[in-house]
């Protein structure tokens, strides 16, 4: 799972494999949120050429923000992922029986509000479900918002493979400690005494299937990074990124009828303002696969 192979681009013993598919990667690869807006008529029943165009964006960005009329709710979040290939998903537990998480505000006291997503706080980047163990990661996500927040709850999104060419172009030895079986260990979660979640280590960068994985989280409490130094300067060199108005993020608010539809990468989300007649509800899936055309049957 963990192995990389002398083919991929993301072997350091490979660099002229490497240096083709930056190349291509970085040919013509979009400079603004809104270069990633593909609105469809009909989000739970696509087109061939609207399919087409969204395969096309996630093999070049590993996001696209779907815009579509439909009424959102979970089974529209289920019956989109489907037709991109999203299957199985990850459940959790505040999910519904389809295993989607409605993400809202929760204001009665209740665990949820231990959890930031939960809030109206802001939420520091991260990938989805970097806990989780090393044979169940999410690969994919959507989430799609019904209603936004009157104000704020703005994300911003980074392409992982856009940061691994930042990070090694800067210096190779930052990816060997990135790629470290033990960069990163999430203690266990615990509550009264009882384990809610077992501790998880694991790399920052892997490989699944020859495409490039990332499990990263930016707080500062309940992680524990590997004691290196190479590791704390890789670490510096990924934070260049979070920098406001770096040109690698892609940043906007969600419309009602918008869904970011990706390959797990990194995204952040700022505070956010409700009021009597606008409160925020998005709802979330999170999958153990891809997105990718292969998995339509």
């Amino acid at each position: 799972m963990y192995l990389l192979v002398m083919t991929s681009p993301y072997t350091l013993d490979n660099p002229d494999t490497y240096q083709r598919w930056r190349q291509q990667k970085l040919q013509n690869y979009p400079t603004d949120i809104q270069q990633l807006v593909i609105s469809v008529k009909d989000a739970t029943s696509l087109s061939l050429p609207e399919q087409q165009a969204i395969f096309s964006l996630i093999n070049k960005t590993n996001m696209a923000i779907i815009s579509a009329p439909n009424e959102v709710t979970s089974q529209t979040v289920t019956q989109l992922g489907s037709q991109v290939g999203l299957q199985h998903l990850d459940a959790n537990i505040y999910s519904n029986a389809e295993a989607v998480t409605a993400l809202s505000v929760q204001n009665k006291p209740s665990r949820q509000q231990a959890f930031i997503p939960y809030t109206n706080k802001p939420i520091a980047w991260h990938t989805d479900g970097y806990y989780n163990p090393l044979n169940k990661q999410v690969l994919g996500m959507l989430l799609y918002c019904a209603s936004p927040a009157a104000t704020g709850g703005m994300n911003h999104f980074i392409d992982p493979e856009i940061a691994y060419i930042h990070i090694r172009d800067t210096n190779p030895e930052f990816i060997r400690a990135l790629f470290h079986p033990n960069a990163m260990l999430i203690p266990a979660h615990e509550n009264d005494g009882v384990t809610l979640r077992p501790a998880q280590g694991g790399p920052v960068f892997s490989t699944i299937n020859g495409q490039l994985h990332m499990r990263y989280t930016h707080r500062k409490k309940s992680i524990e990074w590997h004691d290196s130094a190479i590791l704390k300067s890789a670490l510096a060199c990924l934070h260049e990124l979070f920098a406001d108005g770096h040109p690698s993020q892609f940043q906007g608010t969600l419309a009602s009828g918008q869904a970011l539809l990706c390959n797990n990468v990194l995204h952040n989300r700022t505070g956010f303002t409700e009021t009597g007649e606008q409160t925020r509800l998005m709802f979330r899936g999170r999958y153990f696969d891809r997105v990718s055309s292969h998995a339509i049957s």
